[in-house]
């Protein structure tokens, strides 16, 4: 109950972010506007096609043919995916079930190169990461409501 007196919009834009599960067993994002996860989620070997995916969700398909992958035996990740008719394959850093926060700094980069207005901003006071895809006065009136501020640069 203390989140959500200290901080009901961060609380609200987690909840939106966060995902659900179906009748089917299957889980489906709350939104299509936000996406929060736990960085430390790294289980399967599609974890970095699904969070690639539910990031170009919210950037209006900006990323298409994604494709990741997750060899714990040899101890690597990645993702691939093409973007601006441009093709991309990049090794991550393997750290077991922890996702490769540094990735989004590399997507803001190639979104910043293509001039684009918006960026990926994350709010994380730890283990929990919220995203959002927005320009710089959407993020400054998000940061005037939440009380971890979402900034470009994630680590």
């Amino acid at each position: 109950m203390k989140a959500l007196e200290t901080d009901p919009y961060g609380l609200l834009l987690h909840s939106l972010g966060s995902e659900r599960e179906r009748g089917s067993g299957e889980w489906e994002a709350n939104s299509d506007n936000v996406y929060a996860f736990d960085a430390e989620c790294v289980e399967g070997d599609d974890t970095y096609q699904k969070a690639f995916t539910r990031l170009s969700v919210l950037s209006n398909g900006s990323f298409s043919e994604i494709t990741g992958s997750v060899d714990r035996k040899k101890g690597r990740a990645s993702v691939s995916f093409s973007f601006n008719g441009r093709r991309y394959d990049w090794e991550l850093e393997y750290d077991h079930d922890w996702f490769d926060i540094r990735s989004m700094d590399r997507v803001n980069e190639l979104l910043r190169r293509s001039g684009s207005a918006k960026l990926f901003h994350a709010s994380s006071s730890g283990q929990e990461v919220v995203i959002v895809f927005a320009d710089p006065k959407t993020v400054e009136r998000l940061n005037g409501l939440v009380a971890v501020p979402f900034l470009p640069e994630i680590f």
